[in-house]
Parts: structure tokens; sequence; C-alpha cells
């Protein structure tokens, strides 16, 4: 049952399941979009079960990784997979997490900040550039806006989202609305003090992949 608690013990069930599949290639693009170069270690924002972590693990054997969210049941889920690397996975706000400052050389967090109040995304965003070295990247992934602005409600794809993301719940729905309209993921990485450093759109997804670091003054 779906409780202010955790949102999603709804879904963390069928989660691999449905979500999964139709996530993987958007995880494939996250592994190849990260640089090679980028370090360790990695935090995953609202990790879900850990399907991009593991992923992670199985590119990257030797990283220490870490995934926060604050659904327990999702939490649980992830915990009893197995990992091809250490998974430390905490439950908590990604935008007031434990960590001392310039602790990661990676943050990820994938189609996550369009279901987040308006004040909740910035929050997680600054927090990511605390927690995040100066030298890190962060890789935000979410719905491209300009996808629905070509296509609008008469595209499939388009009508089938907002029917995903109505049945989600009426908070849901109206923060994925407020995304939209106010420019997606760009404005906000930047508003939150990152420089974008590379743009992506994956069109079959209407997907926005972007790779920032910190701005400098």
């Amino acid at each position: 049952m779906k409780t202010a608690e955790d949102p999603y013990c709804f879904l963390s069930p069928v989660y691999d399941f449905f979500v999964g599949p139709a996530l993987h290639r958007i995880r494939k693009h996250c592994l190849d979009f990260i640089p090679p170069s980028a370090g360790k270690p990695v935090l995953d924002i609202a990790c879900g079960t850990g399907l991009l972590l593991n992923d992670i693990a199985r590119r990257y054997p030797h990283h220490h990784l870490y995934g926060i969210d604050r659904s327990r049941s999702m939490l649980e889920k992830a915990f009893r997979k197995r990992a091809d690397a250490p998974v430390l996975w905490i439950r908590g706000n990604g935008g007031e997490t434990p960590f001392p400052s310039e602790t990661f050389a990676i943050i990820t967090v994938i189609y996550a900040l369009h279901e987040m109040e308006p004040e909740g995304r910035i929050q997680v965003l600054r927090e990511a550039a605390r927690i995040l070295v100066n030298t890190g990247w962060l890789l935000a992934v979410d719905y491209d806006v300009e996808s629905f602005r070509g296509r609008g409600w008469r595209s499939a794809p388009s009508w089938g989202t907002h029917v995903i993301e109505r049945i989600a719940g009426r908070d849901h729905y109206r923060n994925f609305q407020h995304f939209l309209l106010h420019g997606g993921l760009v404005p906000l990485l930047e508003g939150a003090g990152f420089s974008v450093v590379e743009n992506r759109r994956i069109e079959r997804h209407q997907a926005q992949m972007l790779l920032a670091q910190k701005a400098t003054a």
C-alpha cells in the first residue's frame, strides 16, 4: 500500500520487471557517457532498486559505489542484489546527505528530478554540487523538454508519457508539468551552480542527458 513515508512501496515489487527493460538503453547510454577518467567514488541519487549502480559495478568493478533513496522498499530490493563492486545503500533525502564536502568524483541523478517538488530539485542539485569534487562530473538524465514542445499531445510517445505520469499520482503529475514548463534540466543545473559540458538527446526515449561540472567563478 502506498504511504506518505514510502510512496513507492506499491511499485518496488514490479519495478525491475516493467521499468528495468524500458530503461536498459538509457542505462547503457549513461555508462558510455561517463568520462573514462572520471574516477571514483560514485553516488547515484534516487537510486531506486539499484539498476544503474549494478551496471556501473559490472563496468567498473573496483569503484566504491553509493546509492541514496528515500524509499525503504526500493532499497530493500537493491540490497538483495549481488553487485560486482561494493555498494553502500543509504535511506535518506538526496537534498540533505550525510557526506562531507567534495566526496564524490561522479554523481548521477536519473529520471528523478521531474517528479520532485520544485524546491526539492534545486536542493538536490545544490547538495550534489557540495559533495562533488571540483573536477567531478554530474550526470543528469530526464525528459527532453524540446521533444514535448515539438510533438505535443498528438504524438504517441508524448501521450503515453503524460498517461504514465498521471497514473503516478496528482502531485507527481503536477511536478512533471512544472518541470516541462520551466525548461527542464538545463536551467535547473545552471541555477544550482553547474556548467553543462555536453548535452545529448535520445529521441526514442524523449530523454535529455547532460554531463556537467561545477561552474568556475
